[in-house]
C-alpha cells in the first residue's frame, strides 16, 4: 500500500515540475524527524553503519528556529567510528569512469541521475536520500538572492572587499551552459544541491548532515574507500551534547582548499557566515581570526605576510569606513527576506570585526616594534 507520505511527495515533486517557485517541500518538525529516521534505517538495512551515539536535532531544542546538526548523545572516542556508506548506496552518475572521467565543480550526470531517481518516489533505491535531499534547505546561496538583497551585499562589497564574485552565478553557467540543463525547477533545486553539497561527483548519505566548523570545533575525518566504502570517524574524543562538525576547506581530503579558501568563499557557495575560526584574504593580505582560548578575545594570525603589514593599515582604516557608511543603510529594508537580510548584516559584522582585528594588530605590532604608523 502506498503510504500518505510518498502519496505528499508524489504531488510535491509534481508541483516542483510545473511551478516557478523554489521546490522545497513543506515539511514540520514531526515529518522532518521521520525523514532523517527513515534515512538512518535504510543507510542499516542497506549494510551501512550509524553510530547511535549521535543523533540529529536542532542546536537549541527550545528554539524552533535554530540550524539542525549533528550531536553526540554519548561520549565518542577518538577514532571511533561514526559512520559507514557502502558504495552501492552513494549517488554517482552511471557509467562513471575513474580514469578517464574529468570531475568538475558540477557533475552533469550526477544532477540528471538524482533527479531521475527523484521522480521516481518510492520505486527508486535511493529515496530515503532523495526525500531527504528535496525536504529542505540548508541556506539559500547569495547568487539566488532577492534583486535588493543582492543589490545590499554589492553595496557593502565595494569594488575592494570580498568576494567580489558573491553574486556570480555560476552554477546557472555550470547547469545552463555546460550541462545544457532545463529550467524545470526541480531539476534547477537538485542543480544548486549538487554545486554547493557533492562531494566532487558523488552525494553521501548522512555524511553531509553534520554542519562546518573549523578549528578545536572540527571533530571528524573521512576515508574514501573507492568502489568499497566512505568512511567517517571521530579526530578526537567527542563529549556528550558536543556538535559534530565537518570542515569545507579545512578536512583531511579539501586538498588545494586549505591553502586558498576562505570565510567569504563560504558564503559565496554555502550561503552562511561560518563561525570562529575564520580565515580572511584581502588582495594579497590574508590572515586567521580565532577565539583560541574561549574567552572572546579574537587573534590574528598572518598567512602572508608573516608579520603584520604596517605599511597597509590605511587601507585597511579605508575599507573600514566604507563598512561605516554602509550600515547607515541598515534602516532601508527594501522588502529583502530575513533569510537574505540576517546573512547580509552578518557579513558586515564579519568583514567590521575582521578588519577591526586587523588594525589593532598592526598598530600593536608597531608600537612593540618601535614603527612609525602614517
Amino acid at each position: 500500500m502506498i503510504q500518505p507520505k510518498t502519496i505528499a511527495l508524489f504531488f510535491f515533486l509534481l508541483a516542483c515540475a510545473s511551478s516557478e517557485d523554489e521546490c522545497v517541500a513543506p515539511l514540520n518538525e514531526p515529518e522532518s524527524e521521520n525523514i532523517v529516521s527513515g534515512l538512518m534505517k535504510w543507510v542499516r538495512a542497506k549494510g551501512g553503519f550509524i553510530n547511535s551515539k549521535q543523533e540529529y536535532r536542532r542546536e537549541d531544542p527550545d528554539d524552533s528556529s535554530s540550524l539542525f546538526g549533528l550531536f553526540a548523545n554519548e561520549r565518542i572516542e577518538e577514532g571511533e567510528m561514526l559512520s559507514i556508506i557502502p558504495w552501492d548506496i552513494i549517488m554517482i552518475p552511471p557509467g562513471m569512469n575513474y580514469d578517464t572521467d574529468y570531475i568538475d565543480a558540477m557533475d552533469c550526470r550526477l544532477v540528471r541521475f538524482i533527479v531521475e531517481e527523484s521522480r521516481m518516489g518510492n520505486e527508486s533505491k535511493y529515496f530515503p536520500y532523495t526525500r531527504y535531499l528535496l525536504s529542505g534547505n540548508k541556506g539559500h546561496i547569495p547568487s539566488v538572492w532577492s534583486e535588493a538583497g543582492i543589490n545590499l551585499m554589492g553595496k557593502i562589497i565595494g569594488e575592494k572587499l570580498p568576494p567580489q564574485d558573491i553574486t556570480d552565478q555560476y552554477w546557472k553557467e555550470s547547469w545552463f551552459e555546460d550541462c545544457k540543463g532545463s529550467d524545470d525547477p526541480l531539476d534547477v533545486k537538485v542543480a544548486m544541491i549538487v554545486e554547493s553539497r557533492a562531494e566532487d561527483e558523488k552525494m553521501i548519505p548522512w555524511y553531509d548532515m553534520a554542519n562546518h566548523r573549523n578549528g578545536r570545533w572540527l571533530n571528524t575525518q573521512h576515508t574514501t574507500l573507492y568502489f568499497e566504502r566512505f568512511e567517517q570517524s571521530a579526530s578526537r574524543t567527542i563529549e556528550a551534547g558536543e556538535q559534530i562538525y565537518n570542515s569545507y576547506n579545512m578536512c583531511n581530503e579539501c586538498g588545494g582548499r586549505k591553502n586558498v579558501y576562505h570565510t567569504p568563499d563560504i558564503l559565496r557557495d554555502y550561503g552562511f557566515v561560518e563561525n570562529m575560526p575564520q580565515r580572511w584574504f584581502f588582495g594579497g593580505l590574508g590572515f586567521n581570526l580565532d577565539d583560541e582560548d574561549g574567552t572572546g578575545k579574537l587573534k590574528v594570525s598572518w598567512i602572508q605576510p608573516s608579520t603584520p603589514p604596517s605599511d597597509e593599515i590605511e587601507n585597511f582604516h579605508k575599507l573600514l569606513q566604507h563598512l561605516v557608511i554602509v550600515a547607515q543603510e541598515k534602516d532601508q529594508r527594501n522588502g529583502i527576506p530575513d533569510n537574505e537580510w540576517e546573512v547580509i548584516w552578518q557579513y558586515h559584522g564579519a568583514l567590521t570585526t575582521a578588519i577591526t582585528c586587523a588594525i589593532e594588530d598592526i598598530e600593536s605590532y608597531s608600537m612593540e616594534e618601535g614603527e612609525e604608523i602614517e
